[in-house]
């Protein structure tokens, strides 16, 4: 299983992670930095304790914010803190800022051809709201599938998306399918158009193709 864009392969099964990318200690004090000086306080996500959590600080919290935090009212990795430090806490994987488009345009300034960062700018297709994501560069999901299609001894890679984030792995894979609610990028370069995920596409793809 494919986790966080790519930053982790686990075992379905076992629940062991296989592999793992977490930024560097001085990566993420640089990206602290950085947004610090925007005034943008980030979800976090991080392994704190040995366990994976996202953190947030409730008081700073913007629209599309809110309507992620809405949809995961009961995930156990929920983390509120109350400091700006503990939003950087434990082994830092993914930053999510989401509001003020033009501040996340100057982050993605910053990072969009650092070496070290794997940068997605785009629109949320569920809630309108602009989003900035971080990651670790060697994070994304092409990488990732590349590695689990070798580890399994796979012959061929289909894959499945509807957002930008989507775009490298359609770009290794050999079957590509991208959902009707899909960014219009990401249908261009489809080997066609199924179902929403509303509608189930990806079950009733594979309910009719692969079982």
């Amino acid at each position: 299983m494919i986790c966080h864009n790519g930053v982790f392969i686990i075992n379905n099964a076992s629940k062991e992670v296989l592999c793992a990318n977490f930024f560097s200690s001085d990566v993420t004090e640089d990206i602290h930095q950085t947004l610090s000086a925007y005034g943008i306080l980030p979800i976090t996500y991080a392994y704190i304790d040995g366990r994976e959590r996202f953190s947030f600080m409730e008081h700073n919290v913007s629209n599309g914010m809110r309507f992620f935090l809405d949809s995961r009212l009961h995930d156990i990795r929920r983390r509120e803190v109350a400091t700006e430090d503990e939003l950087y806490c434990g082994d830092m994987f993914y930053f999510s800022c989401i509001g003020d488009e033009m501040k996340l345009f100057h982050v993605r300034d910053v990072y969009d051809n650092d070496d070290r960062v794997y940068c997605i700018f785009q629109k949320d297709i569920y809630s309108g709201a602009q989003w900035c994501e971080l990651l670790p560069v060697k994070a994304t999901k092409a990488n990732a599938a590349i590695q689990l299609k070798e580890m399994l001894s796979c012959d061929r890679l289909v894959v499945f998306g509807d957002a930008k984030n989507d775009i490298p792995l359609f770009s290794v894979a050999d079957e590509r399918y991208a959902m009707s609610n899909a960014v219009p990028e990401l249908k261009e370069l489809a080997t066609a158009v199924i179902k929403s995920n509303d509608e189930d596409g990806v079950a009733k793809w594979l309910e009719d193709n692969a079982l």
